[in-house]
């Protein structure tokens, strides 16, 4: 992985969500998800609760190392929205937000990667034990990507 790749998948993400809208908690105004490389910034003394909602996050998850070409890795991707509506009205936003990234899968191209299909998704909290809960009025989905070099590419 290098600059190139994490510019492309943040384009990438993106241009799958752009046209998306989620409240934003502390204007009360929809917009589409921020698209977050690694982490969010640390909580400021004037954070305001929810401001980073709508996000997708991603970031490196593991990988290996490889002497003649460039050697497959993992992304994991986190996307979340916070809803002032009802568990039903969060549970559809969180949803649509998976059918958006999801179409990632339609252009697999990341040159010299290729993303491995199928993507697996988990909506519901990425804490460990609590996956499938939605703490109300936050709602979380869970992406790993995964990335090979073609046979015939590379170094």
């Amino acid at each position: 992985m290098n600059g190139q790749f994490s510019t492309l998948l943040t384009t990438r993400l993106a241009e799958l969500t752009g046209g998306l809208r989620f409240e934003h908690k502390p204007s009360g105004v929809a917009r589409a998800p921020q698209i977050v490389e690694t982490m969010l910034p640390p909580k400021g003394h004037d954070h305001q609760e929810g401001q980073e909602f709508p996000l997708v996050r991603w970031a490196l998850h593991g990988g290996g190392f490889d002497f003649m070409r460039p050697a497959p890795f993992g992304i994991i991707l986190h996307g979340g929205i916070y809803t002032s509506g009802d568990i039903v009205a969060g549970t559809r936003d969180i949803t649509t937000l998976a059918l958006a990234l999801g179409r990632i899968v339609n252009d697999r191209a990341f040159p010299p990667y290729r993303l491995v299909t199928p993507v697996p998704f988990t909506i519901g909290s990425p804490e460990q034990g609590s996956e499938g809960l939605q703490p109300h009025p936050y709602y979380w989905l869970t992406m790993k990507l995964q990335f090979i070099v073609p046979s015939g590419h590379g170094g």
